[in-house]
């Protein structure tokens, strides 16, 4: 009669976490907007001067109650920190956390790199070297190249297997 959720009324027969969370969810869109909305609503009409309603407005942040589980949270924040329409403190402001200073990269935006253009795939790898100037000079590996490594294995391993 009132859309209280059973679990809100200590009624815990056929619960389970997952749709004690949905319900949650639910009472907050279903039953609490309505008069968050009105309330609202209220305000800017009985408490604000006209020339105040273009500049303020009231906003009640329901948004802890609207929170998913903890992964489901984590898994939303990587994704908008990797595609770049989340910035880390964007993030610890919803987690209420301390946030990085700025000279730190805080409120930096980041994209994920290897999104590529399927025809620039293997740009990066290309094999023409620029050419080196007779002023720079050539320094002699003082390791031993991978394919050497390689070899060298390959010759110690037919020696214990008996030539094979």
């Amino acid at each position: 009669m009132f859309q209280v959720p059973p679990h809100l009324v200590q009624d815990l027969k056929r619960s389970t976490f997952n749709n004690i969370e949905h319900q949650g969810i639910a009472f907050v869109q279903y039953s609490l907007m309505p008069w968050i909305i009105r309330i609202e609503k209220g305000i800017i009409k009985d408490l604000l001067l006209e020339e105040e309603q273009d500049v303020y407005f009231p906003k009640f942040n329901v948004d802890g109650l609207m929170r998913g589980d903890y992964q489901s949270r984590m898994n939303a924040y990587a994704i908008g920190v990797g595609n770049g329409f989340m910035s880390p403190n964007d993030v610890r402001r919803l987690e209420n956390m301390d946030l990085i200073p700025h000279d730190l990269g805080g409120d930096d935006y980041y994209l994920n790199g290897s999104y590529n253009k399927l025809q620039d795939a293997g740009a990066a790898y290309d094999l023409d070297e620029p050419e080196q100037t007779d002023t720079e000079e050539q320094d002699e590996p003082d390791e031993e190249s991978t394919d050497d490594r390689f070899l060298r294995k390959r010759r110690r391993k037919k020696v214990r297997n008996g030539g094979i």
